[in-house]
C-alpha cells in the first residue's frame, strides 16, 4: 500500500512539475526584450509620423537590405501564439500574441506584433506557437506597396486579444511597447549602419553587446544600470555628440541625465 501511495505521489509530481515547466515556457516567456524582425538595417518611417485624414503611422518601416528586392527573411520579435495570417485590403498581415512577464517592469503584459506586407503564403500558421527570432514570413509589398516591412507592438488586456485596431493601443517600437526597454538585434548586423539608419530618421541610441538602446531606454535607469549593459562612456559621448548636431533638445535631456 505504501508502495503504490509512493508511486502514485511521484507521478503526481512528476505531472505537476511538467504543468509548471508549460506555464513558465509556453504561457510566460521573457518580453524584457525584443528581436529585431529582420535582417536589414534601413529603418525609412518611424513611429507617428503623420498620414492622410488627420491620421498617424502606428508602426516602423524597415526596407529591404537591397531596395526594392523581396525575400528577406522576417523574425518574431517575441515568443507567442500566432493569432491569425490575413490577407488585408493593404497587404497579408501576421499577428503574435504574446503574453510574458517583464522583469524589466516587473509585471505581466500582453503584447501583439505585427508584420505587414509580407509575401503571400508566410511560414507562420494561425494558431501555432513561435519563439522569438523564429522565421515567420518574408518581406513583401504585398497590398500594393512598394518592398519593404511595417512592424507594429500593439498592448492588449488579454492574450487572446484580438485583430482590430481597436482591441490594442499602438506603441513605438523604437523606444518599446510599454516602458523604454532594448531590442535584440541578429548577430550578423552591423551596429554603426544601423545606428546610421536610425539617425537620419530622427531617432537614436546606443548599439552594445547586440542590444538596441533608445535614449528613453538610457534614461530611465540609473546611470550604474546603464553601465551594466555593457554601454561605455565613449559610446555615450559619441551619442551625445550626435544629438547636439541634430536634436538638441534630447542633447539637453541626455546631457542633463548625465550630469
Amino acid at each position: 500500500m505504501k508502495k503504490k501511495f509512493l508511486g502514485l505521489a511521484i507521478v503526481l509530481c512528476l505531472v505537476m512539475m511538467n504543468t509548471i515547466n508549460s506555464w513558465a515556457f509556453t504561457f510566460y516567456p521573457d518580453t524584457s526584450y525584443m528581436y529585431w524582425p529582420t535582417t536589414s538595417q534601413r529603418v525609412t518611417d518611424t513611429f507617428g509620423t503623420p498620414r492622410s485624414e488627420g491620421r498617424t503611422h502606428t508602426g516602423i518601416d524597415i526596407g529591404g537590405v537591397t531596395a526594392g528586392v523581396a525575400g528577406d527573411p522576417i523574425y518574431s520579435a517575441l515568443g507567442g501564439t500566432v493569432k491569425d495570417v490575413a490577407n488585408k485590403t493593404y497587404g497579408v498581415v501576421v499577428y503574435v500574441n504574446s503574453r510574458g512577464y517583464n522583469p524589466w517592469l516587473n509585471k505581466y503584459e500582453y503584447v501583439q506584433t505585427r508584420y505587414v506586407h509580407v509575401e503571400e503564403d508566410p511560414i507562420a500558421e494561425p494558431g501555432e506557437s513561435v519563439n522569438r527570432g523564429e522565421k515567420i514570413a518574408t518581406m513583401g509589398g504585398t497590398g500594393g506597396y512598394p518592398i519593404h516591412l511595417h512592424f507594429e507592438t500593439r498592448i492588449g488586456t488579454t492574450l487572446n486579444m484580438g485583430t482590430s485596431d481597436s482591441a490594442t493601443i499602438p506603441r513605438d517600437p523604437l523606444v518599446s511597447y510599454t516602458d523604454a526597454q532594448p531590442y535584440k538585434l541578429p548577430v550578423n548586423f552591423t551596429k554603426q549602419s544601423l545606428v546610421d539608419s536610425l539617425d537620419d530618421v530622427g531617432e537614436y541610441g546606443i548599439v552594445s553587446n547586440n542590444m538596441l538602446y533608445s535614449v528613453d531606454f538610457i534614461m530611465s535607469h540609473p546611470i550604474s544600470e546603464v553601465y551594466n549593459y555593457g554601454i561605455t562612456d565613449s559610446e555615450l559621448k559619441e551619442l551625445l555628440s550626435t544629438l547636439k548636431a541634430n536634436n538638441s533638445n534630447l542633447y539637453e535631456q541626455l546631457n542633463d541625465y548625465l550630469n
